[in-house]
């Protein structure tokens, strides 16, 4: 009886301890935002999905961690990161100079372009058209000096620029008549297009091209490599094509 009691007893106390540091080592908490389609968003049941959740869990299985997604303030993540609040970044992270010296960047697994998108009936159908025209952008893009200082050849640039909140909101100004044009993301802008056929057009010319990576601490080398070893593989065996094409309708070459 005595035996059963104490066994009874340790396990009780088993429950109650935290976890060991090798069962915590297993999972990854990615700091991630919830408004960048298709990269992460929230579907209609609040569930977190996306091209990178479903890249970021295949990376999990392979490299047997468990992927814990938390939602941060974006503007903080550089904080989040360097305290190990979070042990990666992810949604959408564009590979700059600039951020090479904060972050180890994986090899990337898809490029980003800042992409002038305009409604399918428009007359513009080249960066140039943009001279005398209004074009919206998201507040705070990293490409908006660029626009700013847009010159056509004659050395006219665009009549007004319209900074909104989000990309979507952009969108709804070119339907409805009060943008012209919008300069954006070209990963979320070909969701949308995909998405809605015949309604808006992405032309060729773009305002710069970059690509897109996870980042991590620069300390973290080990994971570094686990994470490039599973992206390779990924890439090679179809799975990254597979993803693309059930996010973006199609599984674009250009983009490994």
């Amino acid at each position: 009886m005595k035996q059963l009691f104490f066994f009874s007893a340790f396990i009780c106390l088993s429950l109650l301890l935290p976890l060991s540091s090798e069962a915590q080592e297993t999972a990854l908490k990615v700091g991630v935002t919830d408004v960048f389609a298709p990269m992460c968003i929230r579907n209609d049941q609040g569930k977190l999905v996306g091209y990178e959740v479903d890249l970021l869990q295949e990376i999990g299985k392979r490299i047997n961690k468990t992927i814990e997604l938390q939602v941060i303030d974006w503007s903080r993540k550089d904080e989040l990161l360097d305290s190990r609040s979070v042990d990666l970044l992810a949604s959408g992270l564009n590979v700059t100079p600039e951020r090479r010296k904060i972050y180890a960047f994986t090899m990337p697994f898809i490029k980003n372009a800042q992409a002038i998108v305009v409604a399918a009936d428009s007359s513009i159908r080249s960066k140039s058209d943009l001279a005398g025209k209004t074009v919206c952008m998201e507040a705070g893009t990293f490409s908006v000096p660029a626009v700013e200082k847009f010159k056509d050849a004659s050395g006219k640039g665009i009549a007004k620029l319209e900074q909104l909140p989000g990309a979507d909101g952009c969108l709804k100004a070119l339907l409805d008549g009060s943008a012209d044009a919008s300069v954006q993301d070209s990963l979320p802008a070909s969701y949308y297009v995909a998405n809605s056929p015949g309604v808006f057009h992405i032309l060729a010319e773009n305002f710069g091209e970059n690509e897109i990576a996870f980042g991590l601490r620069k300390t973290d080398a080990e994971l570094l490599a686990q994470f490039d070893k599973a992206l390779a593989a990924i890439k090679a065996d179809g799975t990254l094509d597979r993803i693309t094409k059930k996010w973006f309708g199609a599984a674009k070459k250009d983009y490994k």
